[in-house]
């Protein structure tokens, strides 16, 4: 598998950045190439470009709105081929997600909590 698969896209790395997300990653794309390097060089504008497990570990298990809770029903392959994944309860979704690969799935889900103020930036912790 080709790490670009692994990563979530140059715009969704923009996108959480800009939304308040500013943890490291293990893989970085330069902002003036859009090139995805191994680690951030030194003094390098640019972005983090999660892993799938980085993603994995940060998003939230539950997330509470309005006192209702919603889980997170973890990502998986539909029969399309896309990567699909949702919070949930026994009534109603919160959202449902699907990206051509399980990173952009999950960086997807997390661009759409953090627009909504479902979660809040500086409570995520990797």
């Amino acid at each position: 598998m080709k790490i670009e698969d692994m990563v979530c896209s140059f715009e969704q790395a923009e996108k959480l950045v800009k939304l308040g997300l500013h943890l490291k990653s293990t893989y970085f794309y330069l902002s003036t190439t859009k090139e995805l390097l191994p680690q951030k060089p030194i003094r390098a504008p640019g972005y983090p470009a999660y892993t799938t497990a980085e993603l994995g570990i940060l998003l939230p298990k539950i997330i509470t709105v309005d006192e209702i809770k919603y889980f997170h029903s973890g990502s998986r392959m539909n029969n399309s081929g896309l990567f699909s994944m949702a919070y949930e309860n026994d009534n109603q979704y919160l959202g449902t997600w699907m990206e051509v690969t399980e990173a952009q799935c999950r960086a997807e889900c997390f661009i759409c909590l953090l627009k909504n103020n479902y979660i809040k930036p500086e409570n995520i912790k990797l």
